[in-house]
């Protein structure tokens, strides 16, 4: 089986990966039988081998999976791939699956890397926001406030220059609302973390503690917790 691969527009692949399912029958395990995967840059010729399975004659498995990674050369505006098989007794693959990294022709379709990260919060009730382009990681920053601070979203988005897109149909960047209720129950967040933390200290009395909470995936879960330390005792 042959595939072949190209970018959704005009670009240069830059490597690519393939890989599968492979299958024997149980007990009918055979030495002879095979499988490889090749690939090729613009033609379907000069293939180069990008994975061998190596059967082995003394092998008791019989489902596994077979893939590996090729970077391209220069030039390289499309790729195929084979899918290769000698079934001397029963071999067979499932779910082939190949993908290509690639970079569009030209400056237009390429964002800039970083991420845009937004604060919003209230002090008094007045509406605050503070953003920043963060392009490296780790990173760190101080976000500056008054009093009264209630927190009211955090968002995250990529960084996008003006003009640019993946496609020439993308639909431009907006903006996710911001819900205008509120989103955080500070009384189940206190609670949540008072029992998790006294859980964490010791769970011999965390547990039961946590098993009387009022927040039910908290209660089941150190109940379970509970028989669990019970059972190992």
């Amino acid at each position: 089986m042959i595939y072949k691969l190209e970018p959704p527009r005009p670009g240069t692949v830059r490597g690519l990966s393939a890989g599968a399912g492979c299958r024997r029958e149980p007990y009918q395990l055979n030495p002879e039988d095979d499988i490889k995967i090749y690939y090729a840059t613009n033609e379907p010729s000069a293939w180069v081998l990008l994975c061998d399975d190596n059967f082995p004659a003394y092998a008791s498995h019989w489902s596994y999976h077979l893939g590996g990674a090729a970077t391209c050369g220069e030039g390289a505006r499309r790729v195929f791939v084979k899918y290769a098989i000698r079934t001397a007794a029963s071999a067979a693959i499932l779910v082939p699956h190949m993908r290509v990294h690639w970079l569009p022709d030209g400056p237009r379709g390429v964002p800039e890397r970083g991420v845009r990260v937004e604060h919003g919060w209230t002090e008094g009730g007045e509406r605050k926001a503070f953003s920043k382009v963060v392009t490296r990681a780790p990173e760190s920053y101080v976000v500056e406030t008054g009093r009264n601070v209630v927190n009211a979203h955090i968002t995250l988005e990529p960084v996008r220059s003006p003009g640019l897109a993946w496609r020439e149909d993308d639909p431009p960047v907006t903006r996710p609302p911001v819900p205008g209720e509120k989103v955080l129950d500070e009384k189940m967040r206190d609670e949540m973390r008072t029992l998790l933390r006294a859980v964490d200290a010791d769970p011999a009395t965390g547990l039961p503690r946590a098993a009387q909470s009022t927040i039910p995936w908290l209660a089941d879960g150190a109940r379970q917790a509970l028989e669990m330390l019970r059972r190992q005792k």
